[in-house]
């Protein structure tokens, strides 16, 4: 992924006049990339699409309860110390 500053300045290279091959190689871009930003008219930042599902399972679902009760318990219980508890087995 390309980051703002190489996009605006590939713009900035495009409104000087340069060919599209010129402005994406003095940014370090493929032609097509440039072509891409060209086209939706946004920075790489602007493109992002917010995402609202999980990558992968989460580790902690099986064993949270406990970690909260154990919480409960004592509110000055450090993560690190709930989490490696030797009576907790991690699936």
């Amino acid at each position: 992924m390309k980051t703002d500053t190489e996009v605006q300045l590939m713009f900035r290279s495009r409104t000087k006049g340069k060919t599209l091959e010129q402005a994406a190689a003095r940014a370090g871009m493929s032609v097509p990339t440039a072509r891409k930003y060209l086209r939706a008219a946004a920075l790489p930042s602007g493109m992002r699409q917010a995402r609202d599902y999980r990558t992968r399972a989460n580790p902690f679902l099986a064993d949270w309860s406990w970690v909260e009760l154990q919480l409960q318990r004592d509110a000055a219980l450090q993560a690190k110390t709930a989490l490696y508890h030797p009576h907790r087995a991690l699936s």
